[in-house]
């Protein structure tokens, strides 16, 4: 009979073992993220000369004012139009798609700047 109960509780034991790891973990609620989207996206406005253009891969390489490197930045297909007017060497201003840290990551938009344009060839 000892060993009945002995059985008999081992086997209870097991028992509460594998409903306890089954449970799972109890975390605390978390608060949610800030609010984020296309509603929230943030742009910027660069005054920049074009080095180069891209109308099939739709990227435009440029130079920022101050800046000794090149940058090339995704133009978005409402800017694609705008990208075809462009050539290199034009002083424009583009508005730029940034992240969260405030880099530029695509051109929404591109707008020439009649005053510094270049003379025409």
């Amino acid at each position: 009979m000892t060993k009945t109960k002995l059985a008999t509780a081992l086997a209870l034991f097991l028992a509460a073992g594998l409903a306890y790891a089954q449970a799972p973990p109890q975390t605390p609620p978390q608060a949610p993220p800030p609010a984020s989207g296309p509603e929230k996206a943030m742009t910027k406005e660069l005054a920049v000369q074009v080095v180069s253009t891209d109308a099939v891969a739709k990227t435009i390489t440029v130079k920022k004012e101050g800046a000794s490197t090149n940058t090339t930045l995704s133009v978005e297909a409402a800017a694609v139009d705008a990208l075809k007017t462009v050539k290199s060497g034009d002083k424009v201003k583009l508005v730029c798609k940034t992240d969260s840290t405030g880099n530029e990551t695509s051109v929404t938009d591109i707008k020439r700047d009649k005053a510094k344009e270049n003379p025409p060839d």
